[in-house]
């Protein structure tokens, strides 16, 4: 009995070897275990906790702009749309003055040297009597008029920031042979070149005083045969007159009425007359200026007030709130 005990306590069974109990259990334990699953190594093991921190992180980022994308945050983003126009608007004033300045000082020819097209032959008034008027040679010759002979132009004509260029010559009598008619605005004026007796330059009229007595009267000696560059500029601010690149006049438009004669009148409104006297004109050219100073402090009150329209138009469904 006391045998038996022994062998049961040592493993052994009826039948079994005696090394069979220690072989059966090496081979259990050597068997790997696959009812418990292997954990990751720890590395790995905090990726969940990072991931979740990253959601949360998400959510609350898409929070703010869903709390953004409101009233508060529509409005936001109004008035910056808002603020980005009424920059860009202030930014084109000088742009649209830069434009125009690279537009500017492009000379555009009005006379072709072959025809008087873009021209006509005044025939009122003192005018009833002129002389003949032909192209010949790339010159406009205009023979004496009992009393004046002149041609004007038949299309548009600028009323300020411009300047007129000719060159002309006496070809015969003792009178104004270049009598120039302009605008000023919504004024005219007329630039006699060799009246008088043969010599005056000026303005007729400012404030009514012809060119003979007013401020802008000077005394040339012009010459029969001889060609003449004369150029005329007129801006907001100053009449201004060269004679074969000599200034003789610059006067100032403020405080200054300009009118014309009443026998310049069929001049208007851009034309050349002679008096008791033929000439002959040639290379005349018409350049647009750019804007003056007054010009361009128009253009940005211009754009000033399309940024208060822009500014108006931009929240009204912000201001209704606001008032609520």
């Amino acid at each position: 009995m006391l045998k038996k005990r022994v062998c049961e306590t040592t493993g052994g069974g009826r039948g079994s070897p005696p090394d069979a109990a220690p072989n059966a259990r090496s081979a259990a334990l050597a068997r790997p275990r696959t009812s418990r699953p292997q954990m990751p190594p720890r590395r790995f093991r905090s990726q969940p906790g990072i991931r979740g921190l990253l959601v949360a992180m998400c959510v609350l980022a898409l929070g703010v702009d869903l709390a953004a994308a409101g009233p508060w945050g529509r409005r936001r983003g109004r008035t910056r749309r808002t603020a980005c126009r009424v920059n860009s608007a202030a930014a084109n004033v000088p742009s649209r003055v830069a434009a125009q300045q690279a537009r500017a000082n492009s000379p555009r020819s009005l006379f072709d040297g072959r025809t008087l097209a873009g021209w006509e032959i005044a025939d009122e008034a003192d005018f009833a009597a002129h002389g003949e008027v032909t192209v010949r040679d790339g010159r406009i010759e205009l023979e004496m008029g009992s009393p004046a002979t002149g041609i004007r132009r038949s299309g548009a004509t600028p009323k300020l920031d411009y300047e007129i260029s000719l060159e002309a010559m006496r070809t015969g009598g003792g009178d104004f042979f270049c009598g120039l008619t302009f605008p000023v605005g919504e004024q005219y004026c007329s630039l006699i070149v060799g009246g008088w007796g043969g010599g005056v330059v000026g303005l007729s009229n400012i404030d009514s005083v012809p060119a003979s007595d007013n401020e802008s009267a000077s005394w040339q000696d012009f010459r029969e045969g001889q060609w003449y560059a004369i150029r005329l500029r007129v801006t907001a601010e100053q009449i201004s007159v060269w004679i074969d690149d000599e200034q003789l006049i610059d006067v100032d438009t403020a405080g200054h009425d300009f009118d014309i004669w009443w026998e310049q009148e069929p001049m208007r409104p851009l034309g050349i007359a002679t008096w008791y006297t033929s000439a002959a004109l040639r290379n005349v050219k018409l350049v647009k200026l750019a804007p003056t100073a007054a010009a361009t402090d128009e253009a940005a009150g211009d754009a000033t007030a399309d940024e208060e329209t822009a500014r108006e138009e931009a929240v009204p469904g912000d201001r209704h709130r606001e008032r609520r």
